[in-house]
């Protein structure tokens, strides 16, 4: 299946915008957690609908992890394997893609002081291999891409930081993992991307902003797709359904136009959630299934906004321009 409006090729829905609970560093959970069987449901019904073309996961998303059996992929007697085989036949039942594979080196407490970029080598190669298991899971499903999460990959303390060898760690954590893809010939994945966080879940991390990764990114031809919601500025994750919330209309339509200018054509793929005071605890599976529609409909009003924005002929006055961008996006 495929979109193709203006410059977006396919939309993604992950299984983490659907299956999240609604928690915040404020509050706990608002909805009951649901399976990963139910999520795929969920996104499958999405595809169904023509809502979504494709979807994603982190490694947790779908199946657990336990260290001590870093290959229960692999082994077709484990409930892993078993589970990880009935998600993929309800998503291609429906005729969805896998957009990317994330691993989550987020949550656990033996990478509270990071994975890739961990002082310990001993925990670099625990988050080596669970990064292997994450991409044999995206080839079962194959997924088109591989998404390094810098999670805890960070500092709180500068000072304590071994900056001589934080950068090289990271460096060799991301080339194990192209290695590893080449090396089983894992022809599914295009490329593998970088997800920057300025301080997720708190702290600095190494890969800051979005500015400074998409700008390398689109400098060197090789910004793949693109994760899409609403952030407050300065704000922690607040990850608002797109276009919705108190800011972002005009920078989110003028960053479609902008890669329709530069001839961009990719993924959109969701990261968000829905507002906590709209999760339906009586019908917690019809008010996932509203917040995709609202996902849709908003993507769709951005680029039908982008579409009509053209760029004046006399680029004298920048504010007139602007102004005349600004009643060409809301048809005045």
């Amino acid at each position: 299946m495929s979109y193709n409006k203006v410059c977006v090729t396919k939309r993604s829905m992950p299984f983490w915008c659907v299956a999240n609970p609604l928690s915040d560093p404020f509050g706990g959970a608002v909805l009951q957690k649901i399976d990963s069987l139910e999520t795929a449901g969920i996104i499958a019904w999405a595809g169904k609908e023509g809502l979504i073309e494709s979807t994603a996961f982190h490694d947790d998303d779908l199946v657990p992890w336990d260290p001590e059996h870093p290959q229960d992929d692999l082994d077709s007697q484990s409930d892993v394997y078993k589970k990880l085989h009935a998600i993929k036949a309800i998503l291609d039942e429906a005729g969805l893609s896998v957009n990317s594979a994330v691993c989550s080196l987020h949550g656990y407490p033996q990478f509270r002081d990071g994975g890739l970029c961990n002082p310990d080598p001993a925990i670099r190669r625990e988050a080596a291999l669970k990064i292997e298991r994450t991409i044999r899971i995206g080839h079962f499903f194959n997924a088109r891409y591989y998404l390094y999460w810098v999670a805890r990959d960070g500092f709180e303390v500068p000072i304590v930081t071994q900056w001589e060898h934080v950068y090289e760690w990271l460096a060799e954590g991301l080339n194990h993992a192209y290695d590893y893809i080449k090396e089983n010939n894992f022809t599914n994945y295009t490329a593998a991307t970088i997800e920057p966080k300025p301080n997720e879940p708190r702290g600095q991390m190494f890969l800051p902003t979005a500015g400074h990764a998409v700008g390398f990114m689109v400098s060197m031809d090789k910004l793949k797709f693109l994760h899409f919601g609403s952030q407050i500025k300065a704000q922690f994750d607040d990850d608002f359904p797109p276009l919705v919330g108190p800011e972002g209309l005009k920078e989110t339509v003028m960053m479609f136009y902008t890669l329709r200018r530069i001839g961009w054509k990719g993924v959109v793929e969701y990261d968000c959630h829905m507002l906590r005071a709209e999760a339906d605890t009586k019908d917690q599976i019809n008010c996932r299934k509203q917040f995709i529609r609202n996902c849709t409909e908003a993507l769709d009003i951005a680029l039908t906004m982008a579409d009509r924005i053209h760029t004046p002929e006399n680029r004298a006055a920048a504010s007139q321009a602007d102004l005349a961008c600004i009643r060409q996006m809301c048809g005045l």
